[in-house]
């Protein structure tokens, strides 16, 4: 039997996995398990085994439930002589930011245990079936899509530094990663995920495959041990809920730094009683101002490690007044499947494994994630982190039930802009009540360092003021990647809709 829904994501092979199993019987978790195997092949950059994510689910009871299945510190620290940790410089074109790569930037990875555990509470056609998609699409060659090529070239340094990576994505002939239309190599990611889908999570986690994982690590100058896989666990979590007019928005807890934010945005606008201000534009600035001192301070009231996990419960007006600098935002390479089906269950999920350690686990033709190699996720450096600990993260699915008896779910790729570009499209759809389409195609605007980002699309009077405010800003000519990518699916009263974010190469596809 079919029981139909929408699916909103970043490729179309991603999104055809996940209407593929809508149309076989799958509910929305079976197909948004079906995209994320498919994600690790049509959008390797940003979707891997060896990386993490979390996951926001409301039931046809409306309970939501956040599954948190984020990275974790390891449980020691290699001796810093024999540590693989690489600096590599990446050219963004209007930045050069670094990040660090090698073996000795992997945290104990979550997706695999994260995705097996929705499978176990929600799921109900065998794991074999919901990889079957993705498995048949890169046995029949992967191909990268334009928007695919595009990213992998930004961080070609990594993906060409080793030679396990140059293999898998690089040009046999010259030292470039490969282009729109080519085919990495996928044969042992293939037979690994076709074991997985045999054997389930305990493969990679339990016995032979986690010793072969944790010894290669080890002793290729990493932190990870298989006592680290061994003991990995995923975390089902109450969300953050801020009722925002006559609608309940639900939003990932800690470790989500991007959910807290989001929620204080969403309880200062409601503390402040201003439906119309005068300057739409300018408000919202001064929104994300507030958000981003908060941001600032978990920071510097905690030393070197960030404190992030007590701004929704201990942020006040008091506490934003203190204008401190902020850090520099690390790009991180995520990306977002929503699914909505027609018996009530909706998911947002949101994935990322860093930009890749740029080593291949041996016979695996996995990448594992570089997340100990991230300034902006672990200020901490090379060996400063604390043991056994969640890292915290941008990434930030919600989940909006509205006093009209229709659930959005949303979600967004974008690292730094995550946060800005999901409270805007709430606001759009909650406030301005726009369509799903409108309130995901509006241009936005994103407050980085006292830099003023606008996309284009704002009428000069809109903006006005805030060039005034802001003389150190930057105007994109339209809509644009940098502003994240968000990726959303309706359902109630009989009906659903979706819309998925061309800033990102999105795909709807209703069943």
């Amino acid at each position: 039997m079919i029981v139909g829904g929408v699916v909103a994501c970043g490729h179309e092979e991603t999104a055809n996995a996940a209407a593929e199993i809508l149309r076989c019987g799958g509910n929305a978790v079976d197909a948004a398990i079906a995209g994320f195997f498919m994600a690790c092949f049509a959008e390797p950059v940003l979707c891997a085994l060896g990386g993490a994510g979390f996951a926001l689910i409301r039931d046809a009871s409306s309970t939501v439930r956040a599954l948190d299945f984020f990275v974790q510190t390891p449980a020691q620290i290699c001796p810093a002589d024999t540590l693989d940790f690489e600096r590599i410089d990446v050219d963004f074109g209007s930045a050069t930011q670094h990040f660090f790569i090698g073996n000795g930037t992997v945290a104990t990875p979550g997706a695999v245990a994260g995705v097996f555990e929705l499978h176990r509470e929600y799921g109900s056609l065998p794991i074999s079936e919901l990889s079957t998609p993705a498995l048949e699409y890169a046995k029949n060659g992967a191909l990268l899509t334009a928007q695919q090529a595009k990213i992998l070239k930004l961080v070609e340094p990594i993906y060409l530094s080793r030679q396990s990576s140059k293999r898998q994505f690089g040009h046999a002939l010259n030292r470039t990663v490969l282009g729109e239309g080519g085919v990495p190599c996928w044969s042992d990611m293939i037979d690994f995920m076709e074991s997985l889908s045999r054997e389930g999570s305990d493969l990679f986690y339990q016995g032979e495959c986690a010793d072969k994982i944790g010894n290669y690590i080890q002793q290729n100058g990493g932190h990870v041990r298989s006592a680290d896989l061994n003991n990995y666990k995923f975390l089902w979590k109450s969300p953050l809920v801020s009722k925002f007019g006559s609608d309940s928005v639900s939003i990932f807890p800690s470790p989500s730094v991007g959910g807290a934010l989001i929620w204080l945005a969403l309880e200062l606008i409601t503390a402040r009683k201003i439906s119309n201000p005068k300057s739409a534009l300018l408000y919202l600035s001064s929104i994300m101002n507030s958000t981003n001192i908060a941001r600032k301070n978990a920071f510097l009231r905690s030393g070197e490690w960030p404190n992030y996990n007590n701004i929704a419960s201990s942020a006040t007006l008091r506490d934003l007044i203190f204008d401190v600098e902020n850090r520099i935002a690390a790009w991180t390479g995520t990306t977002h499947i929503s699914v909505s089906d027609n018996n009530g269950l909706s998911i947002g999920m949101t994935l990322s494994n860093g930009e890749g350690c740029g080593e291949i686990v041996p016979g695996t033709g996995m990448m594992l994630n570089n997340m100990l190699g991230e300034p902006d996720v672990n200020p901490a450096g090379s060996t400063g982190w604390p043991l056994s600990t969640r890292l915290s993260s941008m990434m930030s699915p919600c989940i909006i039930e509205g006093g009209d008896g229709m659930c959005t779910v949303l979600g967004s790729g974008g690292s730094s802009r995550i946060r800005s570009a999901i409270l805007q499209v709430i606001l759009n759809l909650c406030q301005h009540k726009d369509t799903l389409e409108r309130s995901v195609r509006r241009p936005r605007i994103h407050l980085e360092d006292d830099v003023m980002n606008m996309e284009g699309g704002f009428s000069p009077e809109q903006i006005r003021g805030l060039l005034d405010c802001y003389p150190n800003h930057r105007l994109f000519e339209g809509i644009d990647f940098y502003f994240g990518g968000v990726h959303a699916t309706t359902a109630g009263n009989g009906k659903v809709d979706g819309y998925a974010d061309p800033r990102r190469d999105g795909k709807c596809i209703i069943v």
